[in-house]
């Protein structure tokens, strides 16, 4: 059986095609028209500066937001969640799901002149999964990769994946090149600061502290694209300068988490800026509180419950998000696939069932009214996660719990050092509770990496569920184990689950040309070109 790009899909239904063959005409992303206008700088704020822009060895939303432009993946989606060919122009899968054979493009180059090949992707295969926590434990079902030529690759599973491609689009997985890479301590190749892509932008320049300047690559693949000459991302970590740079017309892109919710509304109430519809769907993203289980109190699942009792999640939602989003009940956010909330054990806002279990544990007040002590990390230059902060805190303050607020640069260090108590961060479900959740609970992902299971939370019951429902062949017996799972998990509340939020991504009005795409905030923007 053979799926065409015009085929639509449901968000649960794309979960499904790794059972099915892909045909992808090779169109030009999409098919977008080629009558533009050429010319102009696009200009998108940072609220923090990254220690690297390749996206195939980290997941930050600046990383891969620069990286999206320089590197490319085998395939991306569009608004309709369907297969729109990168850099493989057709995908044939066997009739059991197993064999996935990509065909490659043929007139793609690397930004240094040397040529794309087969070698690149297997390379990549291999590398991106040891950085990216979502796609190691999708890749890790892939039991042989062949090279069948210089244009083609062929991936065997062990056994059918229903969210294969979810896991191994672009977003999730960027091919890098091998002769740069290969041999090299990835990490420090000083190409992750100066990256060499296929992308339609050329990295040029990067001065710490002030700005990424990427030109347009004049070889790419694509003819005549892209339209416009540069994109600038300035980093200015102050939130009241971010919003002057877009008042002042020096910023004409907004991503998501450069300027408050307020601060967005005012400037689409203004006439001069709309709001990209979708441009994170696939990204799925909610705010979270992750607990070094192996620290006291956090190792008493009482003290964990008291903590979802004691944080008024809905003034959240209110105060901080406006209505841009809603309490997240679990584990599975309602926008993923598989979620439950039957399965669920809740928790209402009740400050004196969180005493009452802090009393049931021996956790009583000392003679300043405090119960426990801890850190509170939080990346400083997120506003919604400082005012979440603010909130929480306060919340957590009025039953006896001095959080003490450490505002840092770089929360992806301490989440990978597992150098915290609770961290609040923005992680991304990705649609599929493989890619985006098993990371954060499954035992065998307890690494030193970023967004994943630096918890330690370790329950051989859950990761045999998981197992199973990676395993199943159809979404009804998928279903079965992911409600197992959600029940486990809201009883264990191995994290604190504040809000599943909708990230925008705001443009100016004469900036024409963005796709509807769930991770149109990611793309190339090979298609934006300006208008008078």
């Amino acid at each position: 059986m053979k799926l065409t790009r015009g085929m639509q899909l449901t968000r649960r239904q794309f979960t499904a095609l790794s059972a099915a063959g892909v045909a992808t005409t090779a169109l030009p992303l999409g098919g977008r028209a080629l009558a533009q206008t050429h010319g102009g700088t696009l200009t998108a704020v940072f609220n923090i500066e990254p220690p690297h822009i390749n996206p195939g060895l980290g997941t930050s939303n600046v990383i891969q937001t620069a990286g999206g432009k320089v590197f490319q993946g085998l395939f991306n989606l569009d608004e309709n969640y369907e297969v729109v060919p990168v850099l493989a122009e057709r995908i044939e899968v066997s009739d059991d799901g197993i064999e996935y054979t990509f065909h490659l493009r043929r007139n793609v180059r690397w930004h240094d002149g040397a040529p794309f090949t087969a070698d690149d992707v297997l390379f990549s295969f291999e590398v991106v999964p040891q950085f990216h926590s979502r796609t190691r434990i999708a890749l890790d079902r892939v039991a042989e990769t062949v090279r069948v030529d210089d244009h083609t690759v062929t991936l065997r599973l062990n056994g059918p994946y229903l969210p294969f491609f979810l896991a191994t689009s672009g977003v999730n997985m960027a091919i890098i090149p091998r002769h740069i890479y290969e041999g090299t301590d990835y990490m420090s190749n000083p190409a992750n600061v100066a990256p060499i892509g296929t992308g339609p932008f050329r990295f040029s320049e990067w001065r710490r502290g002030e700005y990424i300047h990427l030109v347009r690559n004049d070889d790419y693949a694509i003819d005549d694209l892209p339209y416009v000459d540069q994109i600038y991302f300035p980093m200015v970590p102050d939130g009241s300068q971010r919003s002057i740079s877009v008042e002042t017309g020096q910023t004409n892109v907004i991503i998501a988490g450069a300027v408050n919710l307020q601060d967005q509304r005012r400037f689409v109430d203004s006439g001069q800026f709309r709001i990209i519809e979708g441009a994170y769907n696939a990204i799925g993203a909610t705010i979270v509180m992750n607990i070094n289980l192996r620290n006291p109190p956090f190792d008493d699942v009482r003290f964990r419950k008291a903590l979802m009792h004691a944080i008024n999640r809905q003034q959240i939602v209110d105060n901080v998000f406006f209505g841009t989003a809603e309490v997240m009940e679990g584990p599975i956010s309602s926008a993923t696939a598989y979620f439950d909330k039957s399965a669920l054990t809740t928790y209402d806002y009740d400050p004196q069932k969180a005493i009452a279990l802090m009393d049931e544990m021996g956790l009583p007040p000392d003679s300043s009214g405090v119960r426990a002590s801890f850190r509170l990390i939080v990346g400083q230059n997120s506003a919604n996660a400082m005012r979440t902060q603010e909130l929480v805190r306060l919340h957590l303050g009025a039953v006896g719990l001095n959080a003490t607020l450490v505002a840092v640069d770089s929360m992806p260090t301490r989440d990978a050092q597992w150098d915290f108590d609770l961290l609040m961060m923005i992680p991304g479900q990705f649609l599929d509770p493989d890619i985006g959740v098993s990371r954060f609970y499954l035992s065998s992902n307890i690494v030193n990496n970023f967004q994943a299971n630096t918890g330690g939370y370790d329950n051989p019951r859950l990761d045999e569920l998981w197992a199973a429902a990676t395993a199943a062949t159809t979404a009804e017996e998928a279903q079965r184990h992911y409600s197992e799972i959600q029940r486990i998990l809201s009883e264990d509340v191995p994290r604190i689950w504040l809000a599943e939020i909708d990230q925008r991504m705001l443009v100016r009005n004469d900036l024409q040309g963005f796709g509807n795409s769930p991770q149109e905030g990611y793309a190339e923007w090979d298609g934006v070109h300006f208008v008078s």
